[in-house]
């Protein structure tokens, strides 16, 4: 996951065993954020991902496998788990999959995800396109843990309100407009 640490990004990952692990990343403050760390339980059991060209799931340099690519909808938001890499192609294809239809956002979504303690911007399209498009280089992996988001199957009615002059730029390119959703007592 990459969390905040002051001015910079750090990487932590959670162990099958619970524990929360520094791995990487800058340590400017004495502090360290663990918001926004989401993810389902290993009990849970999840829908595989098919890969595009030469993404496939991580195994680390000691040959231990990570989660691999995987996807579950729970009522109607749709969580994205597993670390993947393409070792085999330079061009860093920028297609990694095409999630199903019940797995899909309204408009397109960007996320900051994790890529070898960088951080990388991965979007999802409503077409169900999932593409790295760019921030750091993933040299050796992505981590598609934390990406979630209400699927177009809930009615987002719910509109931000915006201040200090910040404006939604979002028609020409067919991104989300400001929205958000509250369910199971959950703010999406």
């Amino acid at each position: 996951f990459n969390i905040n640490r002051g001015s910079v990004v750090s990487r932590v990952e959670v162990r099958s065993n619970g524990v929360i692990e520094y791995v990487s990343g800058g340590s400017s403050t004495g502090f360290i954020s663990l918001n926004g760390i989401k993810f389902l339980p290993g009990s849970v059991s999840q829908n595989s991902v098919n890969l595009w060209y030469n993404w496939i799931p991580w195994v680390d340099t000691n040959n231990e496998p990570y989660v691999p690519p995987m996807f579950k909808v729970i009522n109607g938001v749709c969580f994205l788990s597993g670390m993947i890499s393409s070792p085999y192609d330079t061009n860093y294809r920028r297609a990694i999959t095409v999630l199903p239809t019940s797995c899909r956002p309204p408009k397109r979504l960007i996320f900051d995800i994790n890529s070898q303690g960088g951080s990388s911007r991965v979007d999802v399209l409503a077409n169900g396109a999932v593409g790295w498009v760019g921030g750091a280089l993933p040299t050796q992996f992505l981590s598609l843990t934390g990406i979630t988001f209400v699927t177009n199957s809930v009615s987002q009615t719910n509109t931000i309100s915006l201040m200090n002059g910040w404006v939604l730029d979002y028609q020409q390119h067919g991104y989300a407009s400001g929205t958000y959703a509250v369910i199971d007592h959950v703010c999406y």
